[in-house]
C-alpha cells in the first residue's frame, strides 16, 4: 500500500473514532449553567440600575398556549442604558447541565399583572402548557469594562413544556424584596415530544466566541 492510500486510512480511522463538531458541543463535560442572584444584595433593583457590574438577567417576552403573558417591567438594556423596555420579568436562578435532553430550571421575579396573566394562561388549557419563552443572561467583562450575552435565546423565542409537570407560582409576594411588589414564579422546563433544531448560545467574555448548544425533547414513541 502506497503512503498516499496508507495516509488516507489513518485518516478515516481517526475520523472515525472524533465526534463532530455539533455532537461535541451537546456533550459538555462540565455544568454549563449555575446562576443564581446573591442573596445579600437586593437583586431585583439591580434591573433598575445600569450601572450596576451585577448579572443583569430579563425575560424578554413569554407566552403560554398561544397568550402573551405581559410586559409591564421597564428595565435598562446594557446595550442602550439611556432607553428602556418593558419585559416579563427579571430570572432569579437559571441552571442547565447542557445536554440536549437535560430540563432547564429557571426562576423569576414577576410583577402582580405578569402573575394574574400567567396563571389564566396555564389554566386555559386542559393540555399540558406549550411555553414559548425568550431570555437573556447579561454578564460584565470587568476586562473590558462592558457587559456581554452570557446565555441566551439569540433574540428569538424557544418552545418549551414543563418538565415532569413542574411549575409554581406564588401565592405570597416576596418578602425578601418587597419592593416593588413582586412573585417568584419556578418551574423545570424542556422541549417538547418531537421538537429539535432548537439551540441555547453562551460566551464566557465581551467579543468572545459564542457557542451553540442543541435542545430537543424526547422522540415521540
Amino acid at each position: 500500500m502506497s503512503s498516499i492510500y496508507k495516509l488516507i486510512f489513518l485518516l478515516n480511522v481517526i475520523l472515525s473514532f472524533t465526534p463532530s463538531l455539533a455532537e461535541a458541543n451537546s456533550k459538555p463535560f462540565f455544568r454549563l449553567i449555575n446562576i443564581e442572584c446573591d442573596e445579600d444584595t437586593p437583586y431585583f433593583q439591580r434591573g433598575f440600575n445600569p450601572l450596576s457590574k451585577s448579572l443583569l438577567r430579563i425575560y424578554r417576552s413569554l407566552r403560554v398556549n398561544g397568550q402573551n403573558v405581559e410586559t409591564d417591567l421597564p428595565v435598562s438594556y446594557p446595550e442602550a442604558p439611556e432607553k428602556q423596555a418593558n419585559v416579563t420579568g427579571l430570572v432569579n436562578r437559571i441552571n442547565w447541565n447542557g445536554q440536549p435532553d437535560d430540563p432547564i430550571y429557571l426562576e423569576a421575579r414577576v410583577s402582580p399583572r405578569v402573575r394574574a396573566s400567567l396563571l389564566e394562561a396555564l389554566c386555559s388549557s386542559d393540555e399540558t402548557p406549550r411555553i414559548e419563552a425568550e431570555w437573556i443572561i447579561y454578564s460584565y467583562d470587568h476586562h473590558e469594562g462592558k457587559f456581554f450575552r452570557n446565555f441566551h435565546t439569540e433574540n428569538r423565542p424557544i418552545t418549551l413544556t414543563l418538565r415532569n409537570d413542574y411549575f409554581e407560582v406564588r401565592q405570597e409576594s416576596d418578602r425578601y424584596v418587597p419592593k416593588p411588589v413582586n412573585y417568584i414564579i419556578s418551574g423545570e422546563l424542556s422541549a417538547p415530544i418531537g421538537f429539535k433544531d432548537q439551540t441555547l448560545s453562551i460566551a464566557f467574555k465581551s467579543g468572545g466566541k459564542t457557542f451553540s448548544f442543541p435542545i430537543r425533547g424526547p422522540e415521540a414513541e
